[in-house]
């Protein structure tokens, strides 16, 4: 178990852990997920749904670099006062990442360490990148808090923005309090634990409308991904295209309450998307899906098969 002061190196000030959010009157709020480099098809989900940075807002779950072609750009989209985002556990694997090479061996993640699995995706991405850049972007994912509290207007609990998870059975009043004494417990919780999403766990987190997450893989609708008031989002994005410019992708019609009727699909094939959350209206507005992939090619393009074996 880490030293208080240790953890304080790993997580950054724990009282800045939270950040609140106060409801928007004048335009919608969107939430995206793990986006890992995809920022294309999330230029072109945006563009679908009229996004306008005047008066919508745009959350991310975490999870912006590693794997995709176009991890550079996560700090630009960063650096937009309408975006709001939060820490994922790709976010702390770059800033141990930086840590390593800085020689500060404190707190690294060994899987950031040469022959780590998440080693060799940093090289490729950062390698292009000048110092000056790769310092902006330690610093921005340094700043992001660890959960989002999206206020309500009508006096509702508030809406949550969290990488991973709520511990299941516990309130978030509860967690809350765990998150802003920067514990062990909830660190592991916030940014790594799969426990609802791996074992399809269907309860209601307590204190909150509804948490929006993602880290675990799901390659069905996000209507299936939906346990309790609990929304993944994760839903595969990096895996719904190539990195070869001009990779087709196809736009499945939804916009739609999550508890109706998907599209058919084939037993054999997945089909990796990026899907957009509307938060007040409590829709996917837009889902940007793959054409049918079979597993074997998903492996191939670099989805982890822990992430494969959950998806049914």
């Amino acid at each position: 178990m880490k030293q208080a002061s240790e953890r304080r190196h790993w997580i950054g000030d724990p009282q800045r852990s939270i950040q609140t959010v106060a409801p928007n009157p004048r335009g919608r709020d969107f939430v995206a997920g793990d986006v890992h480099g995809s920022f294309g098809l999330l230029r072109e989900a945006l563009h679908r749904v009229a996004f306008d940075h005047r008066r919508d807002r745009l959350f991310f779950v975490g999870d912006l670099v590693n794997r995709g072609s176009q991890c550079h750009e996560a700090a630009h989209w960063l650096s937009w006062p309408f975006v709001y985002g939060v820490r994922g556990n790709h976010e702390q694997s770059f800033i141990d990442w930086m840590a390593h090479e800085r020689g500060d061996l404190r707190e690294v993640d060994p899987a950031v360490l040469p022959g780590g699995p998440h080693h060799a995706l940093m090289r490729r991405w950062t390698q292009s990148m000048s110092d000056a850049d790769l310092k902006d972007m330690d610093r921005r994912f340094r700043q992001l808090p660890l959960a989002i509290e999206i206020e309500a207007a009508d006096g509702r609990p508030p809406c949550l923005v969290v990488h991973s998870d709520v511990p299941v059975g516990l309130t978030w009043r509860h967690f809350r309090h765990e998150v802003r004494k920067g514990s062990e417990f909830a660190m592991h919780y916030i940014l790594f634990d799969r426990t609802r999403q791996s074992l399809r766990i269907d309860d209601v987190v307590s204190d909150v409308d509804r948490v929006f997450c993602g880290h675990s893989t799901y390659l069905g609708h996000v209507r299936d991904a939906r346990l309790g008031n609990v929304i993944n989002l994760d839903t595969g994005t990096v895996y719904a295209q190539e990195e070869v410019a001009g990779r087709r992708f196809r736009l499945d019609t939804i916009d739609r309450r999550v508890n109706e009727e998907g599209p058919a699909v084939d037993p054999g094939t997945l089909r990796p998307a990026l899907s957009l959350y509307e938060v007040a209206r409590d829709v996917c507005a837009v889902r940007l899906e793959s054409p049918d992939v079979r597993r074997e090619e998903l492996i191939r393009r670099g989805m982890p098969r822990q992430a494969l074996e959950a998806t049914p």
